[in-house]
């Protein structure tokens, strides 16, 4: 029902630290008081009796500093794809939902940021003091909130964060970067008491604008005699200097803030995604200065030019290590335990990674289940579930009719598939989630769980869809795995299959299948042996 995936997604999002709070259709609290809440998160069974007494509310995560979380508020279509272009690298990731008008991006918090409206055309902020509908909620005529991207929070683009944090009142400058063209009303430049400051502020922004310095020195010259004072060349010099030693001094910084970016980069680098990491406002002069570093990276043979896309680079990867393999012993096997007796056909070593590419429904986690009871007391195992709760799991490994005690970690709450993996241990993922439209990138997440190994190995569960040989992902999720099995439904129960066993003992199971049943959701019956598939 709908008013179940409305409480229990109010819960998730509880667990993973944002306030959340009732809210009605036209996007008031039901809360008379819900500012409390801006401060502490509300207990799992307070959630649990809002959603009694209001069993359709909307979702409304409270933004701010104790959810970690500031939010654009995109009003349209329009306002999403120019905010794309101007703010959003190609590698920007963060996540985003879809409003039944326009699109809101899920940052981290900004100290300092409050609610804005019209911060730009169509462009509001939610943050400290503010609350954001959270999908699965919808409007009053049925439009519903849904997540169009999923990932890790990111911060809020530096070059939003410039506009976001503009003074609406003096200083019209900050740090000797312009800020604003407009001055305030009440702000009277070369008073009494701030022609040093100012003369020094026209100086620099005259050399920002690159006029010669022989032509700034007669500006300033003739700004000293408009107040009536004698002009001092001493004076106008400092100036001149100071501003010139300021704008050079920001090159340098800008050169090494690039080029400690570039370095600590790998993969593809791509000149946006340079100006993004910058600290600071972005000039012309930037872009420009931007060019030179790569062109000289490029000549000292630490970058290359990539594709066939101005601005795009990868770092040459030059550095390696020998190893001499005679001094090298044969290296010890993992003596893991498989369902249906696999292990009797292949070796798995250390580091290895072992998947089971199931359709829904057809026995992954019954599998997942089995070779972590196989094993729990021979190795130190952690199961990281992101489907199953631990309620869930409790209650169906009950039922296994000749094992009463499970000694393993039961995960169901974490960050990430990759900085969770226990190197030394063995490690069950239930299951590696695509997120919608980005299944191009699960073959690289299975490489980056496998650097993470040592002296472990993780077994990964990953989805299938019924019409397709591999996992969703495609062929390249069966690359780095030592073992490889895909599962489908056959009524009444399922068939396995060995697609790839990479270090087979004698026998090549490759292509072998066997079929088998499953009893109260966690006990294998085998069918038959393993053999080729006819």
């Amino acid at each position: 029902m709908a008013e179940d995936l409305l409480l229990k997604t109010a819960l998730i999002y509880r667990k993973k630290g944002f306030s959340v709070m009732p809210v009605k259709k036209d996007k008031k609290p039901y809360l008379k008081e819900w500012k409390p809440y801006q401060t502490e998160i509300a207990t799992e069974e307070q959630i649990k009796k809002w959603w009694q007494k209001w069993p359709h509310a909307n979702i409304g995560i409270i933004t701010g500093k104790l959810s970690n979380l500031t939010v654009i508020d995109l009003d349209s279509e329009k306002a999403y794809q120019d905010f794309q272009k101007k703010y959003l690298s190609d590698s920007y990731q963060t996540p985003i939902a879809k409003s039944p008008k326009g699109y809101h991006l899920y940052c981290n918090f900004f100290e300092g940021l409050s609610n804005k409206t019209r911060i730009l055309d169509e462009i509001d902020i939610r943050s400290e003091g503010g609350y954001i509908i959270a999908p699965p909620s919808s409007n009053g005529t049925g439009s519903k909130y849904k997540w169009i991207v999923k990932a890790l929070k990111s911060d809020i683009p530096i070059s939003f964060i410039n506009i976001c944090t503009v003074p609406s009142v003096p200083s019209i400058y900050r740090k000797g970067v312009v800020t604003s063209r407009q001055m305030s009303s009440n702000v009277v430049m070369f008073e009494n008491g701030r022609r040093d400051e100012d003369l020094f502020h026209t100086a620099n922004c005259l050399v920002k604008g690159f006029m010669p310095e022989n032509e700034i020195r007669q500006v300033l010259e003739k700004l000293i005699i408009s107040w009536g004072e004698k002009p001092s060349q001493a004076w106008i010099n400092s100036k001149v200097e100071s501003a010139l030693k300021r704008d050079d001094d920001r090159s340098k910084s800008f050169a090494e803030e690039m080029r400690e970016f570039i370095l600590s980069s790998f993969g593809v680098i791509k000149s946006s995604d340079c100006l993004q990491m910058s600290s600071s406002v972005v000039t012309r002069a930037d872009k420009k200065n931007l060019s030179k570093i790569l062109s000289r990276l490029c000549d000292e043979g630490i970058i290359e030019r990539y594709g066939d896309r101005n601005g795009q680079f990868r770092r040459i990867e030059n550095k390696f290590k020998t190893i001499q393999l005679d001094s090298l012993d044969e290296g010890s096997l993992f003596d893991i335990r498989l369902p249906f007796g696999i292990e009797q056909y292949l070796e798995i070593m250390p580091k290895d990674l072992i998947v089971f590419a199931g359709v829904p429904n057809a026995g992954k986690t019954a599998i997942m289940l089995e070779t972590c009871r196989l094993n729990m007391r021979r190795y130190k195992c952690f199961y990281f579930s992101s489907e199953m709760g631990a309620h869930n799991c409790k209650r169906r490994i009950s039922k296994h009719d000749s094992c009463t005690d499970w000694p393993f970690e039961f995960v169901d709450d974490f960050p990430n598939f990759v900085d969770i993996i226990q190197p030394d241990n063995i490690n069950f993922i239930d299951y590696i989630e695509e997120t919608e439209g980005e299944a191009y990138r699960i073959p690289g997440l299975l490489a980056k769980i496998q650097r993470k190994l040592k002296n472990g190995i993780a077994v990964v569960a990953l989805q299938k869809n019924p019409d397709k040989e591999y996992a969703i992902g495609g062929h390249q999720t069966k690359a780095k795995p030592a073992l490889y099995c895909t599962i489908d439904s056959d009524y009444p129960g399922a068939v396995i299959r060995i697609v790839k066993a990479k270090n087979y003992r004698e026998e090549n199971p490759n292509g072998y299948m066997m079929r088998f049943k499953i009893v109260k959701g966690i006990i294998l019956i085998p069918e038959g042996t393993w053999r080729p598939e006819v």
